[in-house]
Order: structure tokens, then sequence, then C-alpha cells
């Protein structure tokens, strides 16, 4: 990881060579074909650059030259040589956080995107690099960057439409693989269990970025969920991979890492809007109790997640159903939750009784309709004035503590403080 800090980048100009890549990108649209040759000779050695600031730009250009049809005719053919670029880089766990060797966090949202380029032309039958491609996607889904996280979340759903369109996934091409491996038909249940993978990670945030990745990907293609006894199609999601990836995230409930429980309550939230209500319910016998063990933290907010999960269930499920399932000591909250509820409901009834009422008044006669209006403009003049009264006791007050802080300063500040009694100064 490079020393070179966001804040120290801001201030300082672009060097002669920074300068240089930028007119590059500029140049890319408008450059002749023959030339593109000469273009990737120079952007080679910039893509391992240990500046990450020229880095960066190299992955600009990359991007750049990718979205222009002739451009993406040029690296279609230089395919393999990208993919040396691509597995010339591997996943390593450091302070809690995933990086990339030789590339810098500046660089991880440029190297994204330029990954989103080349995965849009992939043909399917080089649909292997997809496997290369996925680690790095899901860890970049816990980056603090937003820009770099969206980034990230496009890329897997750019990937799973891919795999979705079908083709074959060389499994032999894929580090780590055994060469004798069978090929393996393209689809989204074989996306779904390529993800599903990094959740036998050995570090908890490797695990949590592989949940977080999961619920995008859920929300992304529910339309392609195939429910138990349905006939499935090729871009279903098999029902026993969804039965497993439930019971999977039963069992991440209980861990005792923070990070890995806040990715799994985002899963269940995701599936409770995503899956039928048939698929979950039969689910919430473990999925309850284990959700209102974090009803009693609170930090990080885990007490209003659950909180909210279980009005979701209500209003899914109904109040009796989860009633049944949930633990005697936690009964409570499910009571404040339909106390909340009902006293919403009835503020919503006084709210749609009044506007009856005002609807109603403009049946009246003109004399009645005035009376109203007059009243109502006295009762809008009454609260004007009021509000007036308490902002000008508001500023009187902020003036007054005002005067007495800096009085208080000059008192301090004196030279005499120390040496005249108070009531000489």
């Amino acid at each position: 990881m490079s020393s070179h800090s966001p804040n120290k980048e801001k201030n300082e100009l672009p060097t002669l060579a920074q300068t240089a890549v930028d007119l590059i990108l500029i140049m890319i649209p408008y450059l002749p074909i023959d030339t593109y040759e000469i273009l990737w000779n120079g952007l080679d050695p910039l893509l391992k650059s240990k500046d990450p600031n020229i880095q960066r730009r190299a992955y600009r250009c990359l991007a750049k030259l990718a979205e222009i049809e002739s451009g993406q005719e040029f690296l279609l053919k230089r395919l393999d040589q990208v993919t040396d670029i691509l597995k010339g880089t591997d996943a390593q766990p450091a302070a809690q956080k995933v990086y990339i060797k030789s590339i810098s966090y500046l660089t991880f949202k440029d190297r994204i995107l330029a990954l989103h380029q080349i995965v849009n032309i992939l043909p399917t039958q080089l649909l292997h690099m997809i496997p290369i491609i996925l680690p790095e996607a899901v860890i970049a889904t816990k980056e603090k960057n937003e820009k770099a996280r969206d980034a990230a979340y496009n890329l897997l759903i750019t990937m799973g439409k891919k795999m979705q369109s079908g083709g074959t996934v060389k499994s032999a091409m894929v580090d780590g693989m055994d060469e004798d491996s069978g090929d393996a038909t393209a689809s989204i249940g074989e996306y779904f269990l390529m993800v599903s993978a990094g959740l036998a990670g050995s570090s908890q945030h490797m695990i949590s970025a592989a949940i977080t990745a999961l619920s995008r990907m859920l929300y992304e293609f529910k339309g392609s969920l195939a429910l138990r006894g349905c006939r499935l199609r090729i871009d279903d999601l098999p029902a026993v991979l969804v039965d497993d990836l439930l019971s999977t995230m039963e069992v991440f409930l209980t861990s005792k890492s923070r990070e890995i429980a806040r990715s799994a309550i985002g899963f269940v939230k995701v599936a409770l809007v995503s899956m039928p209500k048939e698929v979950l319910e039969k689910r919430l016998e473990k999925l309850i109790p284990n959700l209102m063990v974090w009803s009693h933290e609170s930090k990080g907010h885990f007490r209003i997640k659950v909180k909210a999960l279980m009005d979701r269930m209500m209003r899914k499920f109904g109040y009796e159903t989860v009633l049944r399932y949930t633990p005697g000591e936690d009964r409570k909250l499910l009571v404040n939750i339909r106390k909340t509820r009902d006293r919403k409901k009835r503020g919503k009834q006084v709210v749609e009784e009044d506007e009856e009422k005002d609807d109603n008044a403009k049946v009246f006669d003109g004399k009645a309709e005035s009376g109203l209006t007059r009243v109502a403009d006295n009762r809008r003049i009454c609260l004007r004035r009021h509000n007036k009264r308490n902002r000008q006791r508001s500023r009187i007050l902020r003036s007054r503590r005002r005067i007495t802080q800096i009085e208080t300063q000059e008192r301090r500040s004196s030279p005499t403080r120390n040496v005249y009694p108070r009531t000489l100064r």
C-alpha cells in the first residue's frame, strides 16, 4: 500500500507524467485504430506502476478503450494479456482489511470500473475470467469509498447477467482448480455457488463481504427464484440453493463477530423483501430466536435494525405467527411494536377525520364556510405570533449566554486575576 494520503494528493499539483496520461485519456476516442498497439505497449507498464496516481489513470485509459467499439475488438484479440494483468494480483488479508498486492487503495475504484468494461465485452467461451475477477469484486463491496462500493455492486450484477445469458465456464483454466475438473454450465445458480464459496473464508472481513455480495445479488435476481416443486429453467435459482443460503444465514446470525452478524441481518432484510412468503415461513422457527439475540445489543444500531425487521415480519406473516416463534423474554418487543403501529394508525385516522370535516364544511353555505375559514385564520395568526415570541426569547437567551461567556473569558485572561480580590477588580 502506498504511503500517499488522499488529502496530500488533493493538495498537490499533478506531475508531468500524470498530466501526459490525462491527455492520453482525452485523446483515446479520437485515436486511429493502427495506433492502439502503441497505446497498449504504453499502458502495460503503467498498469503495473507503483505510483497510485499513474496507476489509476492507466486504468481509466483501459476503461475508456473498452467503451469504444474499435477498442473492444482490439482488446478481444489481446484478452490473454489482459488476463495476465488480472492474474498478477492476489487478494491478501491485512489489518482486518483485504487489499490487493501492487494495487493501491486509491486505485481500487478505477480498477473495478475497468474490470466492469472488460466483463461487458467477454464472449461466452471466455467466461472462465469471471471466477478470476469475482473475489476482487466481492472484497470491494466492503470498501470505505462509496463510489468504489457502487462500482463493485455494478460489477457483480454485470457478471451475474453474463452468467445468466448462458455459456460454458472452463474450470481447468481457473487458478486453483484441477486440470481434470469438468466444465460448468453458466447459469445464475452456478454464479451464486461461486460467490457463496466466500462464506468459507478464513477472515471475518471476507465472510462479511460474501454475505453483502449475496444480499445484493439476491435483490437483483429475485425474479429468477424458483420454488421447490416448480419447473426449473436454466436461469432459475434452484430452491435447494435458496434453502442452503437461509440455513447458513441462521448460523451466521449467532456469530460473535459483529461484522458478520450485521451483514447477516442485512441479508435477512433483503430476503424478506425478495423471497415469497411460503419460502421464509418455514424458517421462522430458527430465524426469529437468532435475530432476537441482537435485540439487546445497542452498539452498531443492532437493536434498531432488529426492531425494524420484526415490524416487517409482523406485516408479512401476522402478529400471531411471529409471536409463536418469539422467546418469552423478548415478546415485550413485539408488544411495543404493535402499540407503536396502533398509535400511528389512530393518528392517521384523526387526520383523515379532520380532512373529512373540512370537506363537509365546503358543502355549507357561504356564511358557514366563511366562519370556519375565519376560525382557521385566527388559529394560524395566533400560532405565528407564538412562534415569533419564542424566536425572540431564544435570540435574547443566546445573546445573554454569549455576553456571559465573553465576560468569563475576559476575567480569566485578565493579568490582575490572581493579584487582587474579586471585589477590587
